[in-house]
């Protein structure tokens, strides 16, 4: 069984790789748009909203971008969307100069917060094994 750390890795590969975001696209994003597309999922995916909400209801919790960015699919999927695009935010500060200060405690705070959220969700989250 694969770590959360390893699907949402995987899955911010899969953005960078099929969807092109790149790491100066990221960059280019300095107003919490990552973090905000993230948490939206990550809200999506803990509500259980199956059928998928729709746009409007994205906009109302955070979403930044416009409609056909709004992807919902599974609230398993959606956590891992969701921690991706959290990495990718956590990625663009670190590449920003002391951004941190001289300690990295908050990304191995959120990767731990991360890595719990993926191993022990609420069981009707996750597809069972």
């Amino acid at each position: 069984m694969k770590t959360a750390i390893e699907l949402i890795t995987e899955e911010r590969h899969r953005q960078i790789d099929k969807e092109g975001w790149s790491k100066e696209h990221d960059d280019s994003h300095t107003d919490g748009e990552l973090l905000r597309a993230g948490l939206a999922y990550v809200q999506h995916a803990h509500g259980k909203h199956h059928p998928p909400k729709g746009f409007l209801w994205a906009q109302d919790h955070g979403w930044p971008w416009d409609i056909p960015s709004w992807k919902p699919s599974t609230p398993y999927r959606d956590f891992i969307k969701g921690g991706a695009l959290i990495q990718a935010e956590l990625d663009r500060l670190l590449r920003l100069p002391n951004h941190f200060g001289k300690t990295k405690a908050a990304l191995l705070d959120c990767e731990a917060w991360l890595n719990r959220l993926m191993t022990e969700p609420p069981a009707d989250v996750c597809p069972q094994k």
